[in-house]
């Protein structure tokens, strides 16, 4: 298991002994962190210009509106693949 995981284990307090409180803490903490790596993504010169920034925040929405952390909108109502 990687270190990441472990981290966010012992994050939720799910290290030895977990309940549905902490198992939806922990799958919370994977998303976020899903959602954070999305969102601090960085771009070589030669990828997208300007709209780099536009497109790492519509992934991180499309990540917490597909695990149900925020309300869906826009990104995933239009359900674009």
């Amino acid at each position: 298991m990687s270190e990441n995981i472990t981290k966010l284990k012992q994050a939720a307090g799910i290290d030895y002994n977990p309940d549905q409180k902490g198992l939806d803490l922990f799958a919370r903490l994977i998303v976020e962190e899903c959602a954070k790596i999305c969102s601090e993504l960085k771009f070589t010169t030669e990828g997208p210009g300007e709209g780099a920034a536009y497109q790492r925040t519509l992934c991180e929405m499309a990540i917490k509106e597909n695990f149900g952390l925020v309300s869906k909108g826009p990104i995933t109502a239009l359900n674009i693949k």
